[in-house]
């Protein structure tokens, strides 16, 4: 009989587990799919051989913080806090610079960008551009001395948030972003 009941309270416990990763895995991909949508990424030289960049200099990833984004890495952390997931979905750069969501003027939708270099780049942010945008040191949300402008060694990665007109970022439609002659296109999500 005591054999039984620890056999049913261990069962119990094991389905509890299951049906705990089995959330935690789906809200995972939820939040992929959602990270995957806003992301666009622009290699700074190079050449193409299908979906391989040869010889860049560099690379910069765009993530567009959006009112959605923002919310669902709200409640990702709210779920952890109450035991609901195991981790944290979000990448944790994008986590740090998350703070800037709603910090643009009014009209402006907020960027996070990292940059990765491959070899030594002198970085020139007014080179940035988000649809015909180009960036200006009013644009820059996050603090002078955490940017990644000027000398970067090869190997070194540098984070930034950053907003832009809303007239830039229409929903539905496809923009190009991008650094001086190098850009890539990106469908802005509804």
């Amino acid at each position: 009989m005591k054999i039984t009941k620890t056999i049913i309270i261990l069962l119990l416990f094991c389905a509890a587990q299951a049906l705990f990763a089995g959330t935690s895995y789906a809200k995972a991909q939820d939040s992929d799919a959602l990270l995957t949508e806003r992301t666009a990424v622009c290699y700074i030289g190079g050449t193409a051989f299908d979906s391989l960049i040869l010889g860049a200099q560099g690379s910069i990833r765009f993530v567009c913080l959006d009112n959605k984004l923002a919310n669902a890495m709200s409640k990702a952390r709210s779920d952890i806090a109450e035991a609901k997931v195991a981790s944290y979905p979000f990448p944790q750069w994008v986590e740090e610079h998350e703070m800037y969501s709603g910090k643009g003027k009014r009209g402006t939708i907020v960027f996070i960008a990292e940059l990765e270099t491959f070899k030594p780049w002198d970085v020139d942010f007014t080179q940035i551009f988000v649809g015909g945008y180009h960036l200006t040191k009013n644009d820059i949300l996050s603090p002078s001395m955490t940017n990644p402008f000027g000398e970067m060694p090869s190997e070194d990665r540098g984070y930034f948030a950053f907003a832009v007109p809303k007239s830039e970022v229409k929903p539905g439609t496809e923009i190009t972003l991008g650094y001086g002659e190098f850009s890539t296109k990106w469908k802005v999500p509804k």
